[in-house]
């Protein structure tokens, strides 16, 4: 039998995290269809697929994740049946699913390792449809806990692939099986028909030219996260007369239409992004508002004591201008940010019984809990109510609608690929796009500027100045593609990696109640190098991050009410290595990341405080996100039911990728500022350092979380906004040149 690796077969990696979403779209589920018991599924071989053998797995497979339990009533069974039908409709027209599934049927070319042929003869023999249910367990956690990466990784994906399926999969009332066995109905997000359109376009669509009616483009800002809606917003509040245009690769919601929070479509890759070994998801917001449309607002200011460290740490570096970024510069800043944002501190009361465990356990362990300040308007006016505010709200949406001196125009769903320079490379002449398939919703405001173009369809726009604010990923592939040779672009980054501690109580926790997040813990000192951020979750995220057998996860979920937790976010440092790149296999922007020896130490110190904080806020079970052999060589996963097993248990972890649950929601520092072309990628100006003549180019600048020289110290959207504000003040405004 061969022993090729599952990597070597050609399909690509496939973590579906939000595998609701291509669920929903492709599996039409009918519940009156499934009758009072599980019946044989009949299906047309549409996709050239008429294989029983892969049918078994698939059933399998999904019996694993989600048993049959006595406790379950009729209406859950028979939910369960429908959801096991018709997820194989999809499955089986999807051939990265029924390559992996391959993996675990008898077959002549089995990708299955020699030392797990030797340890499983049956499955080899019968697959694993037939092999009991502990046997099952164990087989797949010995994948997880493999020596070759790629076994591990072929693993994760394939179960987070079926948790979605099971736990995920909406029915006709809209309900998914995780909130039919949690008896938790999560809130549906605010969905409603709004209302919007914008002013007459002034651009105009022709030979595959993008121009402005009013003559040259001033400013092209590519991005409209925090960065690039603040810029382009004071930029049309500016009296001189300008021509400003706003490029955004994702898609455009009407404000109010709904609440973007989490929401997949609205998140670069469909959220399927992880590092380039598969050990870390890593999120990044794709749509107008960028970051801002799909994060909960937690409001970090850059006066924080870990921010202001990183600022003076940069100006005694001389990376950055100590007028811009001294500390009264940084206050009226971020003062004028808070204004326009209406960041606010929620009142006690307004923190849940999830934030309030976080908030006791931390001062039983002797640390000092805060609470956040949010960009968020108070849940007063009853239910039904958005009440984050985006980049778009406080700053795009007034300048796309004419509310100032000038009118911003918006070209959504549109990637720019490079950037056109002239022939001395001194100059940027403009960029170059590809159009999207956009997000197909009511709530999304589909080519307001009427081009018609199909997607794949190239175009060019030519202006005096560009500014890429398209975030640490988005601008670093774009000065990647745009200077393939340069030596610093994309290296350095840093990602915050963060992991979950959800842990059982013996009273109700209900987290999906209240304000989601108003309560942080800071480390000891700042040079510890993490906080602890308390999060909601509803029972099907519960179940995806889970490491445990299916009934294990299924345990979680019927008692998810009393679940809480909390996660660790790790303050990383730089290393040239990490970095982002283009891979030369695929043509595809790609993270390569490893934790640094100090950061794993620094980490597992962080888990182990945070833990204990669980333990000591009352928690009966806490589930550490691993499926190392942490506690025994079985192979079986055991949470953690004493605050004495936590230091054996995080002392035998060794983060190793795929066998631990990490995610980044902070990617920084891919374009790095600084005072040279040789170390840096911008110089202190904010403008593009040309490698060549080592001299800035005049036009060309990126503003967003990518130009950090080093982490900022917590969690990075505030400090992008006040940045975006440091640099129209203290740049565009000082430098009379740049204007018309």
């Amino acid at each position: 039998m061969s022993t090729r690796k599952p990597f070597e077969t050609g399909f690509k990696p496939f973590l579906l995290l939000t595998l609701l979403l291509l669920v929903k779209n492709s599996v039409a589920m009918e519940l009156a269809s499934a009758g009072s018991a599980c019946a044989q599924y009949i299906y047309s071989d549409s996709a050239g697929y008429h294989d029983d053998r892969l049918k078994g797995v698939h059933y399998a497979l999904f019996n694993f994740i989600l048993p049959e339990s006595d406790a379950f009533s009729s209406t859950i069974r028979q939910a369960r049946c429908l959801v096991r039908e018709r997820s194989w409709e999809y499955v089986r027209q999807n051939r990265n699913i029924l390559q992996q599934l391959e993996f675990l049927s008898v077959s002549e070319t089995s990708l299955v390792p020699e030392d797990l042929q030797k340890s499983y003869p049956e499955l080899m023999t019968f697959g694993f449809q037939e092999m009991s249910y502990d046997r099952q367990a164990s087989f797949l956690m010995d994948l997880r806990r493999h020596a070759d990466n790629d076994i591990r990784r072929l693993a994760f994906e394939l179960r987070k692939t079926y948790i979605s399926l099971a736990y995920s999969s909406k029915l006709p009332d809209g309900k998914s099986l995780s909130e039919l066995i949690s008896g938790i109905d999560t809130a549906t997000a605010v969905s409603k028909e709004v209302d919007y359109l914008l002013p007459d376009s002034k651009l105009t669509f022709d030979n595959g030219v993008i121009r402005h009616q009013s003559g040259e483009i001033d400013y092209l800002v590519i991005g409209s996260g925090p960065a690039g809606s603040l810029i382009a917003s004071e930029l049309a509040r500016s009296g001189t007369e300008l021509n400003i245009v706003v490029v955004e690769a994702g898609p455009f919601v009407k404000p109010g239409s709904r609440d973007t929070t989490f929401t997949p479509e609205l998140i670069e890759s469909a959220n399927l992004r992880t590092s380039s070994d598969g050990s870390i998801v890593i999120r990044n917001g794709q749509a107008v508002g960028g970051g801002t449309a799909v994060n909960v607002d937690l409001a970090f200011s850059p006066r924080l004591p870990a921010i202001e460290r990183r600022f003076h740490q940069w100006m005694d570096n001389d990376w950055v201008r100590e007028d811009l970024f001294n500390d009264s510069r940084v206050d009226a800043a971020y003062q004028w940010v808070m204004e326009k944002l209406g960041t606010r501190k929620p009142a006690m009361d307004e923190v849940n019984q999830n934030n309030r465990i976080l908030h006791n356990g931390a001062l039983e362990e002797g640390l000092v809990p805060e609470r956040y300040h949010l960009n968020a308007r108070t849940s007063e006016g009853g239910q039904n109510k958005i009440l984050k505010v985006s980049a778009v709200d406080a700053f795009l949406n007034p300048s796309l609608r004419g509310d100032y001196h000038n009118r911003v125009s918006i070209i959504p769903s549109a990637r720019v690929t490079r950037v056109l320079m002239d022939g001395s490379g001194q100059k940027a002449e403009g960029v170059q796009i590809t159009f999207q398939l956009t997000w197909d919703d009511c709530g999304v405001l589909k080519d307001p500027n009427e081009f018609a173009a199909e997607t794949g369809t190239v175009a060019t726009i030519q202006a005096r100045n560009v500014i890429l604010s398209a975030g640490s990923l988005g601008s670093a592939e774009i000065m990647l593609r745009s200077f393939p040779d340069h030596p610093r672009a994309g290296k350095g980054i840093v990602l915050h990696p963060s992991m979950g501690i959800p842990a059982n109580f013996h009273f109700p926790v209900n987290n999906h109640e209240g304000i989601s997040a108003s309560v942080y813990v800071p480390s000891r000192t700042v040079e510890d190098g993490y906080f602890f951020e308390a999060m909601s979750a509803d029972a099907a995220f519960g179940a995806l991050l889970h490491p445990g057998s299916g009934r294990q996860i299924l345990s979680m979920v019927e008692n998810f009410s009393h679940y809480g937790g909390f996660g660790v976010m790790l303050v990383d440092e730089p290393e040239d290595n990490n970095r982002i790149f283009i891979n030369p296999e695929t043509n595809e922007v790609d993270i390569f990341y490893e934790l640094s020896d100090d950061s794993i130490k620094r980490f597992k110190e962080g888990l182990k405080i945070g833990i204990k904080i669980a333990f000591k806020a009352s928690a009966e079970k806490v589930e550490l996100l691993s499926s190392e052999s942490l506690l025994s060589d079985e192979a079986t996963y055991f949470p953690l039911l004493d605050i004495s097993q936590v230091e054996t248990a995080v002392n035998r972890m060794t983060l190793m990728p795929n066998q631990n649950f990490l995610s980044s929601a902070h990617l920084q520092g891919s374009n790095k500022m600084g005072n040279n072309a040789q170390t840096s990628v911008v110089s202190k100006n904010f403008r593009v350092w040309n490698q060549k003549s080592g001299q800035e180019i005049s036009n060309l600048y990126i503003v967003d979380g990518s130009v950090f020289p080093t982490s900022c110290g917590a969690n990075p959207m505030q400090t992008i906004y006040t940045i975006g504000k440091l640099f129209v003040d203290g740049v565009i405004k000082n430098s009379p040149v740049l204007l018309p």
